[in-house]
C-alpha cells in the first residue's frame, strides 16, 4: 500500500477547491473478485487473478473551506469514499509467450484511506465489472490491429508482429472470460462471415 500524499489544491471558484491526488506507484496486489460466488454472466461473474493496481487519479473537492483535502475530511468520517481512476496490470497466465502482461486502463474505482500505526495508506475498492467493461472497450479498440495490421504495415512500412502477438493474448484473455452463450454469439459471427467467402 502506498503512504497516503498531499493533493495539489487547485481553486474552483472563490469558495471552493479541488484537491488533486496522483499516485503512479503500485498501490495494491492481488485479485479483484466478483461479490457473488453465483454464475451470472462474464461481466458480473468474472475473476481477475493477481493483479497490480497503479496510477491513482483523484480529484476531490474539500468538504468545507478549512479543509486541508482528503486525510482531514477522513479523520472527521472513516466512511469517506471519493470516485478515482486507476490502472491494472493482468496476466494471460494461459499464454506461453514470456511477456503475456498488459494494461487496462482507467477504470472506475472507490477510493479511501486506512490506518496503520498511526501513518495513512491509500486503499482502493474496486469492482470486477467495471474491470471487464475496460477490457471489453480495449479489445474493442485493438480489433482494427487484427483486422486491418497488413494494410498498415504495407502503407507504414513498419511491422506489426509484436504488437499482433500482444493483441492475441489479450484477445485470449478476454475471450477465456467469456461463458458458452457469449462465446457461441461470436462464433456464429465468424460463422456468418464465411458466407461471404
Amino acid at each position: 500500500m502506498i503512504e497516503y500524499c498531499i493533493g495539489e489544491p487547485i481553486p474552483i471558484s472563490d469558495s471552493e477547491r479541488i484537491f488533486k491526488y496522483r499516485v503512479k506507484e503500485h498501490i495494491y496486489q492481488g485479485d479483484i473478485l466478483p461479490d457473488t460466488e453465483f454464475l451470472i454472466n462474464p461481466r458480473q461473474s468474472s475473476k481477475f487473478i493477481d493483479c497490480t493496481i497503479f496510477n491513482l487519479k483523484l480529484d476531490y473537492k474539500a468538504k468545507n473551506k478549512k479543509s486541508r483535502g482528503f486525510l482531514d475530511d477522513f479523520q472527521n468520517d472513516s466512511t469517506l469514499k471519493a470516485d478515482c481512476t486507476v490502472d491494472t496490470i493482468l496476466e494471460n497466465q494461459n499464454s506461453s509467450e514470456i511477456n503475456n502482461r498488459f494494461c487496462v486502463r482507467e477504470i472506475k474505482a472507490l477510493a479511501t484511506l486506512e490506518a496503520r500505526n498511526n501513518t495513512f495508506y491509500w486503499s482502493i475498492l474496486i469492482k470486477n465489472y467495471d474491470v471487464f467493461d475496460k477490457l471489453e472497450e480495449k479489445v474493442a479498440n485493438i480489433m482494427p490491429i487484427i483486422q486491418y495490421g497488413e494494410l498498415y504495415e504495407d502503407t507504414i512500412g513498419i511491422s506489426l508482429k509484436t504488437e499482433k502477438m500482444k493483441v492475441k493474448i489479450i484477445l485470449d484473455y478476454y475471450f477465456n472470460l467469456l461463458d458458452k452463450n457469449k462465446k457461441k454469439a461470436l462464433s456464429e459471427k465468424v460463422r456468418f462471415a464465411l458466407l461471404y467467402l
